[in-house]
């Protein structure tokens, strides 16, 4: 049985009254089954399909059409009523625009908005529209005379210029996820950054549009960043921030550049690199989000980063307060499940809860990444595996951890995953071994932090340390409780 779509109701609950005022007044009939349908949707506190097909009085079919025509409609009154506010939306029209008056064959005034409209890509990197702008040129010209000025340049050859632009673009767009999917703390990870540092460094100049420099200085802090130059990385990335601070107008003309630029300025993981103007940053996004709403599941980078600053310095009440809930809702309200920050936040939000002592609270997180889809990170998997590992000798169920060891040891190995860091398989053993012998816990404890200096190239090694677990084996090794290992602030 399909499940009834609530595309409309939500789209209509997220109308201002205004917007409602607009679309009511000038695209529906008073009368009409779109608005009747309109008002009722409007009413509900939540979707119900039956009870607005029954007051209607129409079959699934026809109130399906019906649903449609009105959603339409919706979309068409926003674009309309509000579609200048967006640079990029406007560029769009007045390429339709131009279109319109090209039919009617107004050309002397088609070419002036159209080198309106060029003037403004240039100067804020819409390196694509500017292709078809000057296509468009090409053909007005074309259309107009057959003779040009000595002084303008050939279009054919400002297309190839924008051919390359365009392609430049591209491979930094490649090389960017090519960087953000890689693992920090993975092994090669210098010669990755150097090459990649390699082949910004040799791109052409001339190439680069205002968006891409932004896109270029962002890749090359996120290259300083994986060879361990936090000072350098930073320098580039207050250098983004700096042109939107000398020109205001950028962050309401490129919004997405500017709450990217902000993101990236929060995006240190490291102890040493404190977060700068945390607060600051997050309200500023705040802001910019409230202005284009569009941009609101990325919030969860400004949370991520709250948590993991507070997480970094034992501030666990900070953590699990209204942050917690915040972060929890939001999560739940756009859908992030299935994205690997998603699975950092909760591996977090577990441990916490096992420091703090709340376990029915970290299995509920731990749970729901047991069944989430997996990610294309090594250290997820193995951080799920030990905190389940960790919780279970926290509550002292050893039955449980024998059972859970055994069928994550069995999945990892199936996957290939386990093999690939030598700290998680001592880990796996010496839970084994606590299995056995828990009365020799301390000795076992602290057997393996003499060891724990052999590990120092594993890749699981950082996240191990980010997540406070040798203060867990301190704990165990001093008979105490994890959370008295740490010094609050």
């Amino acid at each position: 049985m399909n499940t009834p779509r609530e595309t409309v109701w939500q789209l209509i609950q997220r109308l201002t009254p205004a917007e409602k005022r607009y679309f009511k007044r000038h695209f529906g009939r008073s009368n009409s089954r779109l608005i009747k349908l309109f008002d009722l949707l409007n009413a509900q506190a939540s979707y119900d399909e039956e009870s607005s097909k029954k007051i209607l009085g129409l079959t699934a079919a026809h109130y399906k059409v019906v649903k449609t025509q009105l959603q339409e409609r919706l979309l068409r009154s926003l674009v309309i009523g509000q579609g200048k506010r967006s640079l990029r939306t406007k560029i769009t029209i007045g390429l339709q625009e131009v279109d319109v008056l090209l039919e009617r064959e107004l050309f002397a005034e088609a070419t002036r908005r159209l080198r309106r409209l060029d003037q403004v890509c240039a100067q804020y990197g819409f390196t694509l529209y500017r292709y078809e702008i000057t296509e468009k040129l090409q053909a007005v010209t074309h259309l107009e005379s057959e003779v040009q000025d000595e002084d303008t340049q050939s279009y054919y050859e400002q297309l190839d210029h924008l051919l390359c632009t365009l392609n430049q673009k591209q491979q930094l767009h490649a090389i960017q996820m090519e960087l953000e999917a890689w693992t920090p703390f993975a092994p090669g990870r210098f010669a990755f950054g150097q090459r990649i540092l390699r082949q910004l460094e040799d791109m052409p100049a001339q190439y680069l549009d205002f968006q891409s420099q932004l896109e270029w200085m962002q890749n090359v802090a996120l290259c300083h960043e994986i060879l361990g130059q936090a000072e350098e990385a930073l320098r580039y990335r207050r250098q983004i921030l700096d042109n939107f601070a000398r020109d205001a107008s950028l962050r309401e003309r490129l919004p997405f550049h500017y709450l990217r630029a902000l993101r990236y300025q929060v995006a240190p993981l490291t102890r040493d690199s404190q977060v700068q103007n945390l607060s600051a940053n997050l309200e500023a996004a705040r802001h910019l989000i409230s202005r284009f709403p569009q941009y609101s599941p990325h919030l969860v980078y400004f949370y991520w980063a709250e948590i993991r600053s507070h997480f970094i310095h034992y501030q666990w009440a900070r953590i699990t307060g209204g942050l917690e809930v915040r972060t929890c809702q939001h999560l739940a309200t756009y859908r992030l499940g299935a994205y690997s920050i998603t699975t950092d936040i909760y591996l977090v939000l577990a441990c916490t809860h096992i420091i703090q002592g709340n376990q029915e609270q970290a299995q509920a997180y731990l749970n729901q990444l047991e069944s989430a889809k997996p990610t294309l990170h090594l250290h997820h998997p193995l951080s799920l595996s030990i905190l389940q590992l960790v919780r279970c000798w926290e509550q002292q169920k050893l039955d449980e951890l024998a059972r859970i060891l055994r069928n994550h040891q069995r999945r990892l190995r199936r996957h290939g995953i386990l093999e690939q860091s030598p700290l998680a398989i001592a880990l796996f053993k010496l839970f084994r071994e606590l299995v056995k012998r828990p009365a020799e816990h301390q000795s076992l404890a602290a057997s393996f932090l003499l060891e724990l200096s052999a590990h120092s190239q594993d890749v699981l090694l950082p996240y191990f340390s980010f997540m406070h677990l040798e203060r867990w084996l301190q704990a165990v090794a001093g008979k105490l409780q994890w959370a008295q290992t740490f010094k609050t602030k």
